[in-house]
This record gives structure tokens, C-alpha cells and sequence, in this order.
């Protein structure tokens, strides 16, 4: 039991179950994010992994249990989703109120290494900079929790882990809860204090990371055994995959690779 001075989570599930018509995406799902907390969620596709961004944005409704999210939301996808008609500028403060929309678009694009883009057009930006001006578009609405889509699966690897670490200075100087989904158990491991992998509808394991230590790139000093337990964790959920070959067994034991099936 957790004390009871203990601050409430920013987000809350207990018993989450999602529908499609006769298929069941989630079915029992608990999870808690604490005050600050970055959690990854990983599984296979068609796991529920966005599925359950959506019902914390509340733009599902859950069939059965409970799901509460606390605190100003902001989200930033896979696809940056920038209106090509407006500039930088316009596309950061899109929404936000008149009366702070200039200093608050200022701020996220310095904060993001883009101040002298605002009156760029998106078409003009590479990819890293759209997910860039994405990233600034969710900071300009002063989050207390952050949700990533999978938010640089369609970058290059560089690329790909500028942005990482510019999410995490980000994340260290605001303070933010952050929600990530991916399919990339290394990155999970890199960025986040727990990683959750989604197996048939459920929590299949709930794994803390340890970033006390870490190693020049930035990885807990233990990723390579934190990734495999991730990969097992997914091997496991395999659809011909049944509880004779769970994670750990003798059937998988000295078999398994460091390759994400």
C-alpha cells in the first residue's frame, strides 16, 4: 500500500476494457502514473497501445472500468499533424488564447531550438523540425502531462535520438508526466522510469527502470537485460505462443535473440 501522503496519480485505471465490435483490444487493464513519472508502453501492434492514449485524452469511452486523468493534457503524434495553410507561429498557438498566444508560441519554439522558424512554412521544415514544431505546439499549452504517440518512429536514427534527449531535458526542466507509446523496447528503456507491455488486453508486465546509473549515451548501465525482458515480454504474447513458452521457461530459455519479432 502506498502511504497515504502519497500524491495522487495523474493518471488512473482500474479494470479498463475497450470493445471493437466482438473484438476485445483491452480487457482488465490497471495502471497508475505518478506526479512526474515517464512511463513507455509498449506490445505488439493491435495490443491497445493507442487505444489507451485515446480513453486517457477521453476521446474514447471505456466499456467497463474506470479511467481518470488529471491536470492540462497535450499531445504530440507520430505524424505532426501541422496545418500546411499556416505558418509555424500560427500552427504552435493554434487554440490558445489571444491574450498569450505570442509569448507562449515564442517560448516553445526557443525551447525547442527553433526560434527563428515562426514564420516558416511546414512544407519548407524537415522532418525533425515538424516533430519539432509538434513538440512546441504541446509545450505551449503548459502540460502537466504529456502523451507521445510513438512520436519519432518515422525518423532517422539521429534524428531519432536528438529528439529523445530533447524530450528528456524538456521533460527534467517542466516537471512533466509523460505517457509514451512505442514499438521500440530500446527506446523505452532509454527514456522512461517504468516500461509496460500490453499482452491479450492486460498489463503483461510492469517494469521499473533504474536510472540511477547510466552509460554515455544515456542508457541504465543494465538496458541490455531491461530491453531482453521487454522482448521476452513480447515474444510471449505471440498469438501461437501458449503458457508452456512463457518468458523464462526451458523451452525459451538459450533460444531467444535480441531481435524484435
Amino acid at each position: 500500500m502506498p502511504p497515504s501522503d502519497a500524491p495522487s496519480p495523474m493518471v488512473l485505471a482500474r479494470g479498463l476494457r475497450r470493445c471493437y465490435g466482438s473484438a476485445t483490444v483491452l480487457n482488465g487493464v490497471d495502471l497508475a502514473v505518478a506526479p512526474g513519472e515517464f512511463v513507455a508502453v509498449t506490445g505488439r501492434s493491435g495490443s491497445g497501445k493507442s487505444t489507451l492514449l485515446r480513453l486517457i485524452m477521453g476521446l474514447e469511452t471505456a466499456d467497463a472500468g474506470t479511467i481518470r486523468a488529471d491536470g492540462r493534457i497535450a499531445v504530440s503524434f507520430q505524424e505532426p499533424r501541422l496545418q500546411p495553410w499556416l505558418r509555424v507561429g500560427s500552427n504552435v498557438g493554434l487554440g490558445l488564447p489571444r491574450s498569450i498566444r505570442r509569448d507562449r508560441v515564442r517560448e516553445a519554439l526557443a525551447e525547442v531550438q527553433l526560434a527563428d522558424r515562426e514564420r516558416e512554412w511546414p512544407l519548407r521544415l524537415s522532418g525533425g523540425q515538424a516533430q519539432r514544431v509538434s513538440l512546441a505546439r504541446a509545450i505551449a499549452r503548459r502540460p502537466a502531462l504529456l502523451l507521445l504517440d510513438e512520436p519519432f518512429g518515422a525518423l532517422d536514427a539521429l534524428t531519432r535520438a536528438d529528439m529523445q534527449d530533447l524530450v528528456l531535458r524538456l521533460r527534467s526542466r517542466h516537471g512533466w508526466a509523460v505517457v509514451m507509446v512505442t514499438h521500440d523496447v530500446a527506446e523505452a528503456v532509454r527514456m522512461a522510469d517504468r516500461a509496460v507491455v500490453l499482452q491479450r488486453g492486460r498489463v503483461g508486465l510492469d517494469l521499473p527502470i533504474d536510472r540511477s546509473r547510466t552509460d554515455g549515451r544515456g542508457r541504465p548501465v543494465d538496458h541490455e537485460e531491461l530491453e531482453e525482458r521487454l522482448l521476452d515480454a513480447l515474444r510471449f504474447d505471440h498469438p501461437s505462443a501458449g503458457p508452456e513458452t512463457e518468458p523464462g521457461s526451458p523451452r525459451t530459455e538459450g533460444t531467444q535473440r535480441r531481435t524484435q519479432q
